[in-house]
């Protein structure tokens, strides 16, 4: 064993590896005769680690819009002084916060709720009923192993069997609904594209004969290449662009119909936007229009 060239591959390894425990550095032992210039020697590293696992967790960022009060809430909001609020504001911004502010403690208020238990290593197939059942032929499972009788043995493969199609069937399901979501026109393309990444993984790269298989090495690789792309040894000079028009935008006009066209046409399955108010929610709540005077003025 040549111990000047394991000295100094170990120091390598350090430098590479940072805190990592290193156990133990080997190399293989080749005969004499068969050492050539064309054989690689080995050299074997042994490293003590260990990988964390996602856990369960909790989170209370689910609203059950079907249990909420709409009537409380919609008289909450016409009983609401926005004279007293708006009239020492002018600034469109601000009325928009108040508004939002006020629309959002009312959600909070009379929309119940849901504790969800987040858990990222399930599969998307998994349902509630199927880890029922995976929890039942657990507990066969181990009431069968230390009584080691047939009665118990066939209850448990029963309740083996029954998971084990249940979750062939749900993963069946699984695949025809994004299947259908896929070929069919008329989903939206946000939801479209969220379906599509969510389906298929990102391939390695090719870059000047390395593989780059790392998210932050190909988002890196990209960048740089963008960057090269994009850079010009001369600016050029831009064109003068005459003006098309001399009129301008000053006043806009909203009327009451006009809003509630709008909420009528709101697309209730979509997520909240930045102003975490849903549509669903918005759409319920939209005769109470009192509050859009005011803003509009």
């Amino acid at each position: 064993m040549n111990v000047n060239s394991l000295r100094h591959k170990t120091d390598l390894i350090y430098t590479e590896l940072g805190n990592c425990d290193v156990i133990g550095v080997t190399e293989t032992k080749l005969d004499y005769k068969t050492q050539s210039s064309l054989i690689n020697i080995i050299t074997l590293i042994e490293i003590n680690f260990s990988t964390t696992r996602e856990k369960a967790y909790s989170k209370t960022v689910y609203y059950d819009f079907d249990s909420g009060d709409y009537a409380s809430a919609t008289r909450h909001l016409q009983d609401i002084d926005w004279n007293s609020h708006f009239q020492n504001y002018n600034d469109i911004n601000e009325l928009y916060h108040i508004l939002n502010s006020k629309v959002y403690h009312v959600m909070d208020k009379y929309i119940p709720k849901k504790v969800v238990l987040v858990r990222p290593r399930d599969k998307p197939w998994i349902s509630a009923d199927i880890k029922r059942k995976i929890r039942k032929r657990n507990r066969a499972h181990k009431k069968a192993t230390p009584r080691n009788l047939e009665s118990d043995w066939i209850k448990y493969r029963q309740l083996r069997n029954e998971v084990v199609d249940a979750v062939r069937q749900a993963k069946r399901q699984y695949l025809i609904q994004l299947h259908n979501s896929l070929v069919d026109k008329l989903v939206p393309p946000g939801k479209w594209w969220q379906i599509a990444k969510n389906t298929t993984t990102s391939s390695p790269i090719k870059l000047n004969g390395e593989i780059l298989v790392h998210s932050i090495e190909k988002a890196t690789a990209f960048n740089e290449v963008f960057c090269f792309v994009s850079t010009f040894d001369t600016e050029p000079d831009l064109p003068q662009v005459p003006q098309l028009t001399s009129r301008e935008l000053s006043d806009i006009l909203v009327s009451e119909q006009y809003v509630i066209d709008h909420f009528q046409i709101l697309n209730i399955d979509k997520l909240a936007g930045p102003d975490k108010l849903p549509p669903k929610f918005l759409t319920a709540i939209f005769p109470s229009l009192v509050i859009f005077n005011y803003v509009v003025k």
